[in-house]
């Protein structure tokens, strides 16, 4: 991906070469101008002054001859003396002349209106003529002649020139027209470059940066699920993924603020009702054992005397233990049998389901599997689970209890009932502190069971409500809490 150092610097050059295309343009179309109508009018201007020349040098050489005027079609009309001098001086001006038409910048040259060596012979002719009849008078009529034969050359060149340069004049119109053409093309490749480095720039700087500022806006007000599309590995598409980072970790701080603030006071809600709880238990206790030390040996009352006494001891593990739960988690693994624990712990719970005259199933798998964990706290959140299945499934309902080996790394617990179901909305918040959909229901339980398996570095997990174990198909809904705990294989 490039940079925007990479970007900029393309941009950049497209916007010079663009100018340095319309400079180059320019500097054409002025080598164009010079060459397309400059010289040629140049060119044209020169022979036409020295055709203008040639052809006032022949009227002054025939006055010269002794006629003022003369036509091309009659005779002259009044002679006079021959200037003998004046006749060599324009003899050798109209040759002198005559040789300027052959030179390369010549307008006649150029285009090839007529052959210049044609025109230097008759005017040769006509200077040696003139300057015979300066001597001899009967060559006169001779020399007039010949004037009048490269007066009207001239004529017909001058004619021609002139039409040649209407001909440049409109070429200079063309030319012109073609030149406009192509620098207005290149003015419009030069705005069109502009316009692209505009919808550049607004893409590369403009909108990323109205979206950092509408995602720190919205992460300053507290919607730390914002995030920014990156769109380009720049620095500023860098600069967006680390926003979103930010965000991430914000949130990540936040939630576990609140849940530790949750878990605080949850902590000391416990501590107060235990400390409540343990003076009337240690009186009930005490007076338990009083009135069965005054009992007599035989008494039937001692036996329930004994009962009370051991019904208290166990609330007092349990407020023991209840207290080890707001306390930092200290797991003490070992490797546990899974299905033989899973056994020594669940009839426990026969009891509850008696009560609801449901149903509690173990199945366990044929080979024993094994797992990392401490005994005690698995035994809280799998019975926190199972109890929620029972709860759950009802009365007449039946609660399902499966082990089985994952693959080679893992060990399932499914626990499966045939309640009502999990709504879809609810399946992911099931797991959150005080997140409850039961009527006197803490949140707690699910809670605390994925913290403890967590800490076993597992997952606890709402699967699909078709499960195999459910014997009435199509009857109700259902529901499957998966636990996953990895292996301990025997190395």
């Amino acid at each position: 991906m490039l940079t925007l150092r990479q970007k900029f610097g393309l941009l950049l050059a497209g916007l010079v070469a663009a100018v340095l295309l319309l400079q180059a343009t320019a500097v054409w179309s002025i080598v164009i101008l010079e060459r397309e109508i400059a010289w040629p009018m140049r060119g044209a201007e020169a022979s036409l002054r020295s055709i203008s020349d040639s052809r006032r040098t022949v009227e002054k050489l025939a006055q010269a001859l002794g006629h003022d005027t003369w036509l091309l079609s009659t005779a002259p009309t009044r002679e006079r003396e021959v200037d003998s001098a004046a006749v060599s001086t324009f003899a050798e001006l109209l040759l002198q002349q005559l040789d300027q038409l052959q030179s390369p910048d010549s307008e006649i040259v150029r285009t090839g209106i007529s052959s210049t060596r044609t025109l230097m012979r008759q005017g040769e002719a006509a200077a040696a003529a003139a300057i015979e009849a300066a001597t001899t008078p009967d060559r006169i009529g001779v020399a007039i002649a010949e004037l009048s034969t490269i007066h009207n050359l001239l004529g017909r060149l001058e004619q021609h020139v002139l039409n040649n340069t209407t001909l440049q004049v409109r070429h200079a119109t063309t030319i012109r027209a073609y030149v406009l053409g192509v620098s207005a093309a290149c003015l419009v490749a030069l705005a069109l470059t502009v316009l692209l480095g505009l919808l550049l720039f607004t893409r590369w700087i403009v909108q990323p940066v109205a979206m950092l500022r509408t995602a720190t806006t919205r992460i300053a007000a507290g919607d730390y699920g914002h995030r920014v599309p990156v769109r380009a590995g720049d620095e500023i598409g860098q600069l967006s993924g680390e926003v979103n980072q930010m965000a991430q970790t914000i949130g990540t701080m936040i939630e576990e603020r609140v849940e530790r603030e949750r878990l605080a006071a949850v902590g000391e809600m416990v501590r107060r009702v235990t400390h409540n709880l343990r003076n009337p238990l240690s009186g009930i206790r005490s007076l338990a054992e009083v009135t069965r030390a005054e009992l007599p040996h035989d008494s039937d009352l001692r036996d329930v005397q004994s009962r009370i006494m051991a019904t208290v001891d166990r609330f007092e593990i349990w407020l023991r233990d209840l207290l080890r739960t707001t306390q930092p988690l200290e797991l003490v693994p070992v490797r546990l049998g899974v299905n033989r624990w899973i056994n020594d712990i669940l009839p426990t719970l026969l009891p509850l389901a008696e009560s609801k005259s449901a149903l509690l199933n173990i199945q366990t798998s044929p080979a024993e599997v094994f797992v990392m964990a401490d005994p005690v706290h698995l035994e809280h959140a799998v019975i926190a689970v199972v109890t929620n299945a029972i709860d759950a499934a009802g009365t007449g309902g039946r609660t399902v209890v499966s082990v089985s080996p994952d693959g080679q790394d893992w060990v399932r617990i499914d626990v499966i009932d045939d309640g009502p179901g999990i709504p879809a909305e609810h399946r992911q918040r099931i797991f959150e502190q005080h997140f409850t959909t039961k009527p006197g229901g803490t949140g707690i339980g699910l809670a605390m069971a994925k913290y403890v398996i967590q800490q076993h570095r597992g997952t606890i997990t709402s699967e699909s409500a078709e499960h195999p174990l459910l014997w009435r198909q199509g009857a109700k809904i259902g529901a499957c809490i998966r636990i996953r705990i990895p292996s301990a294989p025997e190395h």
